[in-house]
């Protein structure tokens, strides 16, 4: 894969994986525009892991490539960015925006569902962020530690709940790139 090269004026690639160069703000948008318009999308984060993920597994390179968003989650994907003659405008981690993502989930009225960690972290993460957005509607909470393998009995349960919840967001938290390769599966 080349180092980096620009994909067009709101991306770009850095071994051979697209990060595009949106805004907190911008990344809000696409995701508000994709549950008003009942469209599924994928929103992945570029942090350095996650780069030379990409640039050792194929599959994971695809997975950011087929992303409908891809943002940058590390001052050192923007650093590196910059060194190579390209700008990536803003660099955020979920703990940055993840309160105001809910706050645009509680404002819009739209559902999230938390899926990941130890069991009880993820209703902890819900409780505060109904504490910061009491009008947020979490239609529910699963830890991860379950067996994610496709056709597995636990998986197979854990995916019809959430699509019998059918939230207007899931959030997972597994891990890179334990996440990625589930939803990819």
């Amino acid at each position: 894969p080349k180092s980096i090269s620009v994909i067009s004026p709101h991306s770009a690639c850095i071994f051979g994986a697209r990060i595009d160069n949106y805004s907190l703000d911008e990344t809000l948008h696409e995701i508000e525009k994709a549950i008003k318009g009942n469209q599924r999308v994928v929103v992945a984060n570029a942090n350095i892991h996650a780069l030379n993920l990409a640039y050792k597994y194929p599959w994971f390179r695809e997975f950011l490539n087929r992303s409908d968003v891809v943002f940058c989650d590390g001052v050192g994907v923007q650093l590196g960015a910059r060194l190579l003659g390209q700008r990536l405008q803003q660099r955020f981690t979920p703990p940055d925006w993840l309160g105001r993502l809910a706050a645009l989930c509680a404002e819009r009225g739209f559902s999230i569902y938390l899926l990941g960690a130890r069991s009880g972290v993820a209703e902890k993460a819900a409780a505060k962020l109904r504490e910061a957005s009491p009008a947020l509607r979490v239609a529910g909470c699963q830890h991860g530690y379950f067996d994610k393998t496709a056709g597995s009995s636990e998986n197979e349960a854990v995916v019809a709940e959430i699509n019998r919840l059918s939230p207007d967001l899931l959030l997972v938290g597994f891990g890179t790139p334990l996440q990625e390769r589930w939803l990819a599966d």
